[in-house]
């Protein structure tokens, strides 16, 4: 094994898993971290951004739609992995959420790190 340098860059991708039947070029999830634009995830493809290490904010935005907030700590050389989509598990009726706060409700799920 390699060893790590302190100083070694970090990686986060975000992977876009929303299933979607129309046009893929309209869904691809806007990714930013620590609030700047990272790049697009298209349709079911990933974005990867190299980051320094230490803590960061990641959020996926969707049209008018935003994912929370979602704070993670990268060590030098870790490559930590998320999964965009609208969340999937709720009810129907709780679904309905997004028509009236937009802002929470795209979900951005940490699936693992290596």
């Amino acid at each position: 094994m390699i060893p790590r340098s302190p100083h070694d860059p970090g990686r986060i991708v975000v992977a876009n898993d929303y299933q979607w039947i129309g046009d893929p070029r309209v869904v691809g999830f806007t990714v930013y971290v620590n609030g700047r634009r990272a790049g697009v995830a298209p349709l079911g493809e990933a974005l990867s951004a190299q980051v320094d290490p230490g803590t960061h904010v990641v959020r996926v935005r969707l049209w008018w739609f935003l994912s929370p907030r979602v704070m993670v700590s990268v060590n030098p050389g870790e490559t930590v992995r998320f999964s965009a989509d609208r969340p999937r598990t709720l009810p129907w009726w709780r679904q309905l959420r997004g028509l009236v706060d937009p802002f929470h409700w795209l979900s951005l799920d940490r699936t693992g790190n290596t």
